[in-house]
């Protein structure tokens, strides 16, 4: 894809912005079709949103702990970690120069990285992002709904990555993102000639 990119994933303690929080960002940064940075965050949820419920079913699925989530490093210094490194790809003398995001059901991923963003104090994020995005679920279901793909009932992520055999680490924001990208490129290449 041309352009500025910036493909993003979230792992959090629940399926609710406001009342889960996010613990791990991955991100892929690509410029004009040339990848110029991974960046993998662990995020202690706790200490920028003190009550942060945690979902049974997404601790247990992520084989995460309270104790666990709370040895990861603080949010706002990962938050920071974060921002610095968007804004190395950042033309300061244009306001114009953002990042378009890539994820899958990017919405989602979006509105907790807002909520995250919020919780620390921040509020800077949409001048780094434009208010479109690339969400390859949708580009999913469009091509199931017009019978060029067929994954069956479910269009979740892991059912996606195996029906075009992409190696995939389910619920690894890292792992997520990774094979976001691969499969919009090979989306791009077989269906959208």
């Amino acid at each position: 894809m041309l352009g500025k990119i910036l493909y993003l994933d979230v792992e959090t303690t629940g399926l609710d912005a406001t009342k889960h929080a996010v613990w791990q960002v991955a991100v892929i940064i690509e410029i004009n079709g040339e990848v110029k940075e991974r960046w993998n965050g662990f995020i202690n949820p706790f200490s920028s949103k003190p009550d942060t419920e945690l979902d049974d079913y997404a601790m247990k699925m992520n084989k995460l702990t309270r104790e666990k989530l709370e040895s990861y490093p603080n949010s706002k210094d990962v938050l920071v970690d974060f921002s610095k490194m968007l804004y190395k790809y950042k033309d300061k003398t244009d306001k114009y120069d953002k990042f378009t995001i890539c994820g899958y059901n990017s919405n989602f991923d979006m509105k907790f990285i807002e909520a995250w963003y919020l919780a620390n104090g921040a509020n800077h994020l949409f001048s780094q992002v434009h208010y479109k995005d690339v969400d390859v679920f949708a580009l999913v279901k469009v091509l199931q709904h017009l019978g060029k793909i067929d994954t069956g009932w479910s269009q979740a992520l892991p059912v996606v990555a195996k029906h075009f055999n992409l190696e995939h680490d389910a619920h690894d924001a890292m792992s997520d993102i990774e094979v976001t990208k691969e499969l919009l490129e090979l989306l791009e290449r077989e269906y959208l000639k």
